[in-house]
This record gives structure tokens, C-alpha cells and sequence, in this order.
């Protein structure tokens, strides 16, 4: 406390507390307290009694407090940064410490922090301070792994499994690329039907904008798989009854002829699906069973990646 007189010559100085306290001598201008309080000051003129009075309040200042943001390492930056943001109570200038009051400095801000625990201090001009700790963590870093490569015969597909190190729910994004052949090219799982050999590519993006990327090549098998009975017995025992052709990678046959042994035509069918017994030959002609016999067929056949062959065999037809 400061007091003081605008009377010329030596006051006398007396000062009292209801609430405070004083740490030093109270009959000095500039005693001391450490206590919140009303203090009065009783000045006295010594050489002619005539006194007066006056009050101060001092109020305790809060200790300082703060509220740290802490910047988290990820792809982009690798490490991370703490802000020790806005300091209240205590009294400025301030100081900042991140390791436990070791050292101090006035930068509010630490850079370049690797992953760990950091005991953050905050100093005031006073020396009372105010404590936390914070964690930085380690960077993560977004992996995506697919099989190197996958062999499938010509129109089969594949399903596409990324194996990833995260929950599918924390991908922000999928990419797969070039999208000719697959099922959905936004997808986690796609599934993949190239006609010829093909490389896929998958870019994932997570909710920080970091990217991962895998490829898997694809070969195709394009031997051309055309299957023909050359034997079958249509009785109606609901066993082998019907001639037709069974296929993969077929997107039709285009006709499918039947001749006797004379190269007379007995059947014929157009746009006939692969593996459909239902429009097959029924060993009939014009509505009438045929005997026994060795018959021939042939087939244009297209096929999924728009190759067009003719194939040719014989069947036998026994009742």
C-alpha cells in the first residue's frame, strides 16, 4: 500500500484492517499485506493535531487458468503444435513452459512436437501459475493393401477386398479407377468383370484429406469354353431330354443348327442363351420323334469381349 499527505512536513501514519492483514509495520507509509481488504489510512499533523482518513479495497486477483489447443500430427504435418490460447486471472506479462516449468519463454505457441505427454505450465508477472498436460498423438497415416494379382477366365468376375487400417465409416471417399469393368467405381467392394487383362487402382481419402493407394492387376483367361453333350436320350424321364450348349463368357448364340446325316436341317434356333435346356433340340422334326442316329450340329457362338466363332460337332441321339 502507497500513502501519502499533500500536507507540507512530517505526517504521522497510521493504518488499521476489519478483514485484511499486514505483513509488515503498520505506521509506515508503504506497509505490506498479503490479504483481500479494506484498509484506511489514519494521517495525523503532529504540529497541530488536525488528522484525516481514507480507504482502499484490495481484491485478490484469481490465479491464472487456461485452455490449450492442441494441433494433432497427421500425413500433412507430421508433427504437432500447442497453443496455450487466452490466459485468465493472474496477471500479465506471462510465461510458458512445455516441460513441467523446466524452462519458460513468451511464446504462447510450441512447434514441432513429436508424439507424447507434455506438462504445460502458464506463469504470471506474480509467479503463481496454472498446470495441465496435453497428449500429442502418434500421425496417423492411411494404408490400403490389395492382392498383387488375380487370374480369371474370360466372363468371370472377382470381388475387389481392400484391406485397410482403418473402419470403412472413417473413409471419406473411394476412387477406383479406370471404373470399364467394375460393378461401381465409388464403392468400398467392387466387383470386377474385365473382358482383357486390366489394372485397377483404389485411392481412399480419409476425413483429413490424407491418401492411400493400392493396385491389383487382373489376367484373363480368353480360351474360348464351349461345352456340347455328344449324347442324350429324349424320352421324357426328365434325364438328359433336351440338346443344347453350355458356355462362360458367352453373351449369345446366334444360331445353333442340327443336321441328320444327309446335311438335311432338323433344328434350328436364334439367339439361344448359353446353358438354356429349355430352347434346346428335343430330338424331334416337325412335331415328330426321330429314330436313333448320329446327328451333327454346329454353332455361332459371340462372346463377351465381341469375338464371334463357329464351332461344330456331333451328338448322338439314343432312346
Amino acid at each position: 500500500l502507497a500513502g501519502s499527505s499533500t500536507t507540507p512536513g512530517s505526517m504521522s501514519y497510521s493504518w488499521t484492517t476489519p478483514d485484511g492483514n499486514f505483513i509488515t509495520a503498520t505506521n509506515i507509509q508503504t506497509p505490506e499485506v498479503d490479504a483481500p481488504g479494506t484498509y484506511t489510512l489514519l494521517v495525523t499533523n503532529p504540529a497541530n493535531g488536525c488528522s484525516n482518513t481514507d480507504s482502499v479495497i484490495v481484491a485478490a486477483l484469481p490465479p491464472p487458468a487456461f485452455e490449450p489447443e492442441v494441433l494433432q500430427p497427421n500425413c500433412h504435418r507430421l508433427k504437432g503444435t500447442v497453443n496455450f490460447g487466452a490466459i485468465t486471472g493472474g496477471m500479465s506479462p506471462y510465461l510458458y513452459s512445455s516441460n513441467g516449468g523446466q524452462t519458460f519463454s513468451g511464446q504462447s505457441t510450441v512447434q514441432q512436437l513429436q508424439a507424447g505427454s507434455y506438462d504445460l505450465v502458464v506463469q504470471d508477472v506474480n509467479g503463481c501459475t496454472a498446470e495441465t498436460t496435453v497428449i500429442v498423438n502418434t500421425p496417423f497415416i492411411p494404408e490400403v493393401k490389395l492382392e498383387d494379382f488375380v487370374l480369371i477366365e474370360l466372363g468371370e468376375s472377382v470381388l475387389l477386398d481392400p484391406v485397410l487400417n482403418m473402419p470403412d465409416d472413417d473413409v471419406a471417399s473411394w476412387i477406383w479407377t479406370p471404373a470399364d469393368g467394375l460393378s461401381c467405381a465409388d464403392c468400398p467392394r467392387p466387383e470386377a468383370k474385365p473382358l482383357k487383362p486390366a489394372q485397377y487402382t483404389l485411392t481412399v481419402v480419409d476425413s483429413n484429406g490424407c491418401e492411400a493407394k493400392a493396385t491389383i492387376r487382373i489376367l484373363v483367361d480368353r480360351k474360348r469354353f464351349l461345352y456340347a453333350p455328344n449324347i442324350f436320350s429324349p424320352n421324357d424321364d426328365g434325364i438328359n431330354d433336351m440338346f443344347t450348349l453350355y458356355a462362360k463368357g458367352v453373351t449369345d448364340i446366334q444360331r445353333l443348327q442340327v443336321f441328320d446325316r444327309w446335311g438335311a436341317e432338323v433344328f434350328m434356333v436364334e439367339h439361344l442363351q448359353p446353358n438354356d435346356e429349355l430352347h434346346g433340340w428335343n430330338g424331334t422334326f416337325r412335331g415328330h420323334d426321330l429314330n436313333p442316329a448320329v446327328f451333327v450340329w454346329q454353332a455361332v457362338v459371340e462372346f463377351e469381349d465381341g469375338a464371334v466363332e463357329v464351332f461344330s460337332g456331333d451328338i448322338t441321339l439314343v432312346r
